[in-house]
Order: structure tokens, then sequence, then C-alpha cells
């Protein structure tokens, strides 16, 4: 239960991050 609450954290913050990377690149550029 622990292993599966970690993992989806993880995966929720990695998607996080890229759509935050992306939203800086189109500010940026």
């Amino acid at each position: 239960m622990k292993g599966r609450t970690f993992r989806i954290f993880a995966i929720s913050s990695c998607i996080a991050f890229i759509i935050l990377t992306l939203i800086i690149m189109e500010v940026v550029l």
C-alpha cells in the first residue's frame, strides 16, 4: 500500500514537472 502510494506520487510529480517545464518554455519562447 505504501509503495503503491509513493509510486502514484512519483508519477504525478513527474507529470507536474513536465507541465511546468512546458509552461516555462512557452513563456520564455
